[in-house]
């Protein structure tokens, strides 16, 4: 069967214009290929299909666009940036409060930095015999439902692997205490940026955040005393005094504190202990004093009036 067809005929890809590929009459000749398909060659063949393929991509891909474009112009083909997990919560720290009262923000925080703090107060119940630091680690992670890395080129750089064993054998313990004892066995520590990480004391001392502590009542005005006592008691080693990378600076009744991340955690343990020793039930002990300072200014006013009747009476 003779195949004729005039606008394909001597036809070329390469001389074929990019807008005539898509026009209304090309498609038409396309379609006559079908009714006389075994009459063409291979070559005719290949390049009506080509074409009418061309087109049908491109014109989908065209559509598809306008559409998610109209839908939402602006989305980019991500979800919105305020729901992104880890996106940093809020540029001015996020304050929460704890049982013993004192309040404590983390500068620049992020949502998975929040869950990881949160996760150290958390009971757990681990046994580890001989198992690889990593694979526990992994343990751990899953177990707790946060994101926990092992900083394997910094333990390198003191002779250690992630693929060391350790063993342990610890119940209804808080995360934090097991952490401890576990990682104690090698000189290790962990951080919290960004996400927590098992890494070396000197990597850690890199890795440097700012938390704030809100002093509550009566300590507002010992701010400087406290910052004493907390640099001759609380991990003495790392503060600039003693030349170590952690600074406490006090800014009216907050102190502001940049140290490594368990140091944090033994500056927020030392301020919950000084705030319950220095007495619970803050807004009572807070109204007694503000009762006790009335109380004596009226005294004050009562003798200041004395003196004043007191003088006219001898002036008369």
């Amino acid at each position: 069967m003779d195949c004729k067809l005039p606008q394909l005929e001597n036809l070329c890809l390469r001389d074929v214009p990019r807008s005539e590929i898509f026009s209304i009459r090309k498609v038409r000749n396309l379609l006559l290929l079908f009714p006389s398909f075994l009459g063409c060659d291979l070559m005719r063949i290949q390049l009506a299909v080509l074409a009418a393929f061309t087109g049908f991509v491109g014109g989908a891909f065209f559509v598809g666009n306008v559409w998610s474009q109209g839908q939402d112009p602006f989305r980019g083909g991500s979800e919105q940036s305020g729901q992104k997990t880890g996106q940093a919560v809020n540029e001015f720290p996020q304050q929460t409060v704890n049982s013993a009262g004192v309040q404590v923000g983390l500068v620049n925080g992020t949502q998975v930095e929040q869950q990881a703090y949160a996760s150290l107060g958390r009971q757990v119940s681990f046994t580890f015999i001989a198992t690889p630091l990593g694979d526990a680690v992994a343990n751990i992670s899953h177990t707790v439902g946060i994101p926990i890395l092992v900083d394997g080129e910094a333990l390198e750089d003191i002779g250690l692997t992630p693929e060391m064993d350790v063993s342990i054998d610890l119940k209804n313990v808080p995360l934090r205490t097991f952490l401890d004892i576990l990682l104690s066995q090698f000189d290790l520590t962990y951080t919290i940026d960004g996400v927590m990480a098992i890494t070396t004391q000197e990597a850690a001392e890199e890795k440097i955040r700012v938390r704030m502590y809100r002093l509550p009542g009566k300590l507002k005005k010992k701010s400087e005393k406290i910052m004493n006592a907390l640099q001759e008691a609380v991990a003495v080693d790392s503060w600039s005094t003693m030349g170590g990378p952690s600074v406490v600076v006090g800014v009216g009744d907050i102190l502001v504190v940049s140290t490594t991340t368990c140091v944090h955690l033994k500056v927020e343990g030392f301020l919950n202990t000084l705030v319950a020793m220095h007495g619970s039930g803050r807004g009572e002990q807070d109204a007694a004093e503000a009762g006790v300072d009335a109380a004596e200014a009226g005294v004050d006013a009562v003798e200041a009036g004395a003196e004043d009747a007191g003088s006219q009476g001898s002036g008369d």
